[in-house]
């Protein structure tokens, strides 16, 4: 299936690189992968990578995506300020350096103008800046850079999602540069049930079902603070419950709306 850009998103990086301290910089430092690495390449993945894992878009998944969406707007905003500007064409500079890590798939690519954006914490003034990827890698992947108010990197969320077939596909994600989920998903709704009636309204705006199971199977995408989910371990990396401040889905309105299609037709 053909997908549509979903997500507009910004990156930001260091003139100077990541700081020595950082994980993700000493990692790089060590051994850094080329920008066309595909992400298997230089990771080993869990032990639970591999295993297919047949799944169906439920109302509680779509249910905890909205309310993650919600957690995160309370409390980022989006910044336009000269600043911001400059924090994304720093983050773009480190990228390009090979100072951050990244793990596009063959066939992926950051455009040479990539759709970007930055976000600011009301409370603390630390920044999330995002670049998205595109070409093989799907919407909504792409690397999420955190800083905190002084500008300082505290850390990356990447997320790769690679289409496998018209139900079916891969995300992989990494946190701070280490490989921390890795695993396919078939999404197979019962006929006539309420999944079915949702994906189908979904796959009508370029967000197929098994999309929107990979973004809950494996915690925050985009820009957000570490996400629990009811897995042990999410994209982030963290444990259960762990969602102050949720993470941003870039199709939460065509949740919600195929959701409340899916209750009317029910």
């Amino acid at each position: 299936m053909r997908l549509a850009a979903l997500v507009t998103t910004l990156t930001a990086v260091t003139a100077t690189g990541l700081p020595a301290a950082h994980p993700a910089a000493a990692e790089e430092r060590r051994s850094r992968p080329p920008a066309s690495a595909s992400p298997q390449t230089g990771h080993r993945a869990p032990d639970r990578a591999h295993a297919a894992a047949r799944a169906t878009v439920l109302p509680r998944t779509v249910r905890w995506l909205l309310e993650s969406d919600g957690s995160f707007r309370e409390r980022y905003r989006e910044d336009g300020s000269p600043a911001a500007r400059r924090l994304a064409a720093r983050t773009l500079r480190a990228i390009g350096a090979g100072l951050i890590a990244t793990h596009l798939p063959q066939g992926a690519h950051i455009p040479e103008v990539p759709p970007m954006t930055v976000w600011r914490a009301r409370d603390d003034g630390s920044h999330v800046a995002r670049v998205t990827y595109t070409g093989t890698a799907v919407p909504p992947s792409g690397i999420a850079v955190h800083y905190d108010a002084a500008g300082r990197l505290t850390g990356t969320v990447e997320h790769v999602f690679e289409e496998r077939g018209e139900t079916q596909g891969r995300v992989a994600v990494w946190r701070d540069g280490r490989l921390v989920v890795d695993s396919f998903v078939e999404h197979t709704p019962e006929p006539s049930s309420w999944s079915e009636r949702f994906t189908d309204c979904t796959a009508d705006r370029d967000v197929p079902g098994w999309v929107v199971q990979a973004l809950a199977e494996s915690g925050a995408p985009d820009a957000g603070s570490p996400t629990g989910t009811e897995r042990e371990e999410g994209a982030g990396g963290t444990g259960q419950g762990a969602r102050p401040d949720g993470f941003r889905v870039p199709f939460a309105d065509t949740l919600l709306l195929c959701a409340r299609q899916a209750d009317r037709t029910g």
